[in-house]
């Protein structure tokens, strides 16, 4: 089966079709790190929020931001980046909108993830 062309606004796959020469199994593999990896973040950033720690919320949004911009996630990673640069700086006014934002696009993300691995099969 073909696998479907992913929105390049949620999942641009043209460095990892290059990287891996069109192996569709070693990109989705590393589609499913990047979404396992963000998983275990976000609950750390959950709760770093909730206790008003700037260091941990900043640090947290960095391993998402990471995870999904080097797999071609570049519109999830720009929203945790807006996460990231005031919390390392202490600065948490208006956090929890911008990581309901920052959530909303990384589930949009995964949706993305989830339909290229299906159309797979």
């Amino acid at each position: 089966m073909t696998p479907i062309v992913p929105d390049p606004a949620l999942l641009d796959l043209a460095n990892l079709q290059d990287a891996f020469e069109g192996d569709t199994e070693g990109i989705v593999e590393i589609l499913e790190m990047a979404v396992d990896t963000s998983a275990t973040s976000v609950p750390l950033l959950q709760e770093a929020l909730a206790a008003g720690d700037a260091s941990a919320v900043a640090k947290a949004a960095h391993g998402i931001k990471g995870a999904v911009a080097n797999v071609g996630g570049k519109a999830v990673a720009k929203a945790f980046s807006a996460i990231e640069e005031p919390a390392r700086d202490g600065n948490l006014a208006g956090m929890p909108e911008l990581v309901v934002a920052a959530l909303l696009a990384l589930e949009r993300f995964n949706a993305e993830v989830a339909r290229y691995r299906a159309s797979l099969v």
